[in-house]
């Protein structure tokens, strides 16, 4: 593990960690490699570490320029992955296998809404911060991400604080994203010709389901609980052994970069001398 402060190498100590150096050239020789750094600092960490010709793992965004990412895509192949920790979440999974049962009969509408208060990575905007999760859930749950059809947004010195966004026509997907919400919200409806299907966040254990219009007490879906992190860092493990690479590939990466980008165009459009980036 690389750890430059004495508190980083502290904890990682702590946290079970057998070798650690200063910096990444001090890296031995490794199967992979997961990077966990600062968003903007992603792509230079990349392209130091794609010279080892081993797999990575990448939190998202694993990039913040759509043209770097196509850099990557011919540089790299199949050794860079994305970690995309709800295609991981026992919910979602079960919500996608609940949409291909045909549970709520043909999906008209997807809605996401992950709103809080105040932007809790510094280093980049709440579009970059938030919206590669319900991305993430969209590809999940369709297979594919709709191309974007509108977006609204609220902004503070230039900064965006709100965004409503609209993915596609149908199914069409809405996600809602906040930094200025007076409570923490996390909530994903399904909603189809012949129901809905509700989770009420990522640490929810069951899902609310109506086959039918919603009257009485909705039906209660559980589901095992798990922590997706630990599942999809299990997963990228296992591929260095041999198994079935982690489920968001580099292709999958760039679609998600691809809306962002046309997100952000909405908004330099919409808002004068809008300023993308940390805040």
């Amino acid at each position: 593990m690389v750890a430059r402060s004495a508190a980083s190498v502290e904890r990682a100590r702590a946290g079970g960690a057998s070798i650690v150096v200063p910096d990444l050239e001090s890296i031995p020789p490794c199967d992979g490699f997961v990077v966990a750094t600062t968003a903007t600092t992603h792509a230079t960490v990349i392209e130091q570490l794609l010279d080892r010709q081993v797999p990575v793992f990448v939190e998202k965004p694993f990039c913040d320029r759509i043209e770097r990412a196509m850099e990557f895509q011919a540089r790299a192949g199949d050794r860079l992955f994305v970690m995309d920790k709800w295609r991981y979440h026992n919910g979602i999974r079960l919500m996608a296998a609940m949409v291909r049962n045909g549970d709520v009969g043909e999906v008209t509408s997807i809605t996401t809404r992950r709103v809080g208060w105040g932007n809790h990575h510094p280093d980049v905007d709440i579009l970059w911060t938030y919206l590669p999760h319900d991305l993430a859930i969209t590809l999940e749950l369709l297979g594919h991400i709709p191309p974007i059809a509108s977006a609204s947004f609220e902004s503070i010195e230039g900064h965006v604080t709100a965004a409503s966004v609209r993915l596609g026509d149908r199914p069409a997907v809405h996600m809602e994203v906040s930094a200025v919400a007076a409570e923490t919200h996390r909530e994903l409806r399904i909603t189809g010709t012949g129901g809905c299907i509700v989770m009420g966040g990522g640490y929810a254990n069951e899902l609310l389901w109506s086959n039918g219009l919603p009257f009485g007490e909705p039906k209660r879906v559980p589901f095992e609980t798990n922590m997706p992190l630990f599942d999809e860092l299990r997963a990228f493990v296992e591929h260095l052994g041999g198994g079935p690479p982690p489920l968001s590939s580099l292709d999958d990466a760039i679609m998600q970069l691809r809306v962002i980008d046309d997100v952000h165009a909405l908004a330099a459009r919409q808002i004068p001398d809008v300023r993308f980036g940390g805040w």
